[in-house]
């Protein structure tokens, strides 16, 4: 009867990934783990290089020195200073297709070993579900998304009835970093309608949370893969799904926190801390739980209790760096610049990889005129994370305030290249054209941008105020009616769910009971 059900989860999965017919046919049976492994070796990294913007070629600059201004916080400067070096952005981040192609090199020699043990391990137990999971993950780590599809839908085939659910989970997560939305989606609730029918398996929170943000985050999701299908935010959707959760797994910290964060954007708060209040009593290590609800009490002027809640969140999490740079930017807020700096030093101290503390940090030098430390934090933020695009604007911006448009210039281009679906630096690179008058120049990268972020309502208000002081009708009328478009892809998405007139009434009883039959996904 398992593997009854296995074939079926299976051919519903097929349909719903939509998998090339080869890929289908190592999903067919059960002992397929060779029709597998061939499909993901051949899908390996053969893949075309990553479509990076084609911006100009940057010229090589001579090196830069670095200031070195006393600090009282030695020890993290200490650590910038050795991760620069006086560097140049050529010296500091290798050429991104050169390392594309190294790291291609790399995978095809030293994943073979790994995917080995794995068709191994499947052979001799071809109903293990974890290493399906890992074989997986570890296919689409390394861009082998189509392999990766094929080895879920493999796990699903062969009966893995009390792994089910996370197969589902995983497959939904790759659907979801590839763009595709509504694949993941229907994946997670598979998993969720697979447990309602066989009781006793693993724990479908992961399913319901995932499924649940889903609707909360589809800007986040547009962010991850901006050429995919745009699908609005709908509050009332996750509210609905979280509620569910919570009906089954009422003590869950992670599904109370995505109740939390739902009723903040229906601007029940009230409702909001309730919920915020029992996800931190049900796991005092939840590091988000403490740092949503006190970023809430933040944005509703109520610093006190924001910092309260960043204090207590600090001493249960010391390692999470969200926390100290939201502490830190509430501090910078509210005039307290040395609080603010210890903070930001302490965190990163704690948290060397965590991007945004440099960020904040830099906010912060660069408020107080010390360009040469906010270059420096921006350039260590980098080494970190190279693909942060926010990081890229602002050190373009930096250099564009410090009167080097050429610098600029080529920190936008670079950017772009490390990140080439970013919105905001194509918004950032053509402003600054246009603010040396090279119209053209800045018309293109406008128009390249919405090409490849077409529904960034920033980048779009830009274009529009770019025409606007050029006094082009013409082109105004036009991005007047894609972002009429945008608004009504948005209202239609929203009327499914939000505009029910039963839906309210039964939101509130589902959240004030969390009990009963009634069944809000439709399953």
């Amino acid at each position: 009867a398992g593997r009854t059900e296995g074939a079926d989860a299976a051919a519903d999965a097929g349909d719903m990934l939509e998998l090339e017919p080869k890929i289908r046919a190592a999903a067919s049976g059960s002992n397929n783990v060779e029709a597998v492994a061939a499909a993901a070796s051949e899908a390996g990294m053969a893949g075309d290089d990553d479509g990076g913007f084609n911006y100009d070629d940057f010229s090589e600059s001579e090196d830069e020195e670095y200031a070195s201004p006393e600090d009282e916080f030695g020890s993290s400067v200490e650590k910038l200073r050795s991760t620069i070096g006086g560097k140049t952005l050529d010296e500091l981040f290798e050429n991104p297709k050169s390392e594309h192609r190294r790291r291609k090199r790399w995978a095809a020699e030293a994943l073979q070993p790994a995917r080995r043990l794995f068709q191994e391990g499947l052979t001799q137990d071809p109903n293990h579900g974890a290493l399906y999971n890992a074989y997986a993950t570890m296919e689409a780590r390394y861009g082998n998304v189509t392999g990766a599809r094929a080895i879920y839908s493999a796990g699903l085939a062969s009966g893995v009835s009390e792994c089910q659910v996370s197969l589902y989970h995983g497959a939904g997560n790759l659907e979801a970093a590839s763009g595709n939305v509504e694949g993941a989606r229907r994946l997670w609730k598979a998993g969720i309608s697979v447990l309602r029918k066989a009781r006793g398996m693993e724990s479908a929170e992961f399913c319901y949370h995932s499924l649940g943000m889903s609707y909360l985050s589809a800007n986040h999701q547009l962010q991850a893969a901006p050429n995919a299908e745009y699908v609005a935010p709908n509050a009332t959707a996750a509210a609905l799904v979280f509620a569910e959760g919570l009906q089954r797994y009422p003590a869950s910290s992670q599904l109370l926190l995505g109740a939390a964060l739902a009723e903040v954007k229906r601007n029940n708060l009230d409702r909001a801390r309730e919920f915020f209040r029992k996800s931190a009593a049900a796991n005092k290590r939840h590091a988000q739980a403490w740092q949503a609800w006190a970023v809430m009490e933040t944005r509703e002027r109520n610093h006190e209790n924001a910092a309260t809640l960043f204090e207590c969140g600090i001493e249960n999490c010391p390692d999470h760096g969200a926390l100290y740079q939201a502490y830190g930017m509430l501090q910078l807020y509210r005039g307290d610049v040395p609080g603010a700096r210890k903070l930001f030093a302490k965190g990163i101290n704690r948290c060397p990889s965590h991007v945004p503390l440099y960020q904040g940090w830099a906010c912060l030098e660069l408020r107080s005129g010390q360009l040469e430390r906010a270059r420096e934090l921006l350039l260590s933020a980098l080494s970190q994370d190279r693909k942060h695009a926010s990081c890229w604007a602002a050190l373009g911006e930096l250099e564009s305030q410090a009167s080097q448009p050429d610098l600029a210039r080529k920190t936008f281009q670079r950017g772009l290249v490390e990140c080439p679906n970013s919105g905001q630096l194509f918004r950032a690179a053509a402003r600054l054209e246009a603010e040396l008058l090279n119209y053209s120049r800045a018309r293109r990268l406008f128009e390249e941008g919405l090409e490849r972020c077409p529904y960034d309502a920033p980048l779009l208000a830009s274009f529009a105020e770019f025409e606007a002081s050029l006094g082009n009708v013409e082109a105004l009328a036009k991005l007047h009616h894609r972002a009429m478009e945008i608004q009504q892809i948005a209202h239609s998405d929203q009327a499914d769910i939000a505009d029910d007139e039963e839906a309210p009434q039964e939101m509130k009883r589902v959240l004030a009971e969390l009990g009963g039959n009634w069944d809000p996904l439709g399953l």
